[in-house]
């Protein structure tokens, strides 16, 4: 549990922010798309700090780096998938609708590179 405190509190932090965004009326044009963005932001960073949790335990250096770099190739693939998907089933009319995505990425980024850098 204790690996994982600092993208549990982020995740909180970034949820009680949106609530509020979203209370004020202040989310943006496509606030389901936010909230989506937000869902898969979180469970995909845990799914990389488990992977990166697992490298750890490898005995061979270059494996455990090769696994975290495929653990982030993974994430913006999905990322990708995701915003390609999003786009064809709800057809946005309008390019901002991404800004709440980039910007959760680059949070959710931040915090799982700190995860990954720091001292096992």
């Amino acid at each position: 549990m204790k690996p994982y405190f600092p993208i549990l509190v982020l995740t909180l932090v970034v949820g009680i922010i949106m609530a509020a965004l979203h209370h004020f009326q202040t989310l943006g044009a496509y606030p389901g798309f936010a909230w989506l963005s937000y869902a898969f932001c979180s469970l995909l960073t845990l799914l990389v700090a488990g992977l990166t949790q697992l490298s750890y335990s490898m005995s061979n250096a270059g494996k455990s780096v090769v696994f975290m770099l495929g653990a982030i190739g993974l994430r913006f693939f999905f990322s990708l998938l995701f915003i390609i998907t999003y786009i064809f089933l709800a057809k946005p009319t309008n390019a901002r609708f991404i800004l709440p995505f980039f910007v959760l990425y680059a949070l959710y980024s931040g915090i799982e590179t700190y995860f990954m850098a720091k001292k096992r």
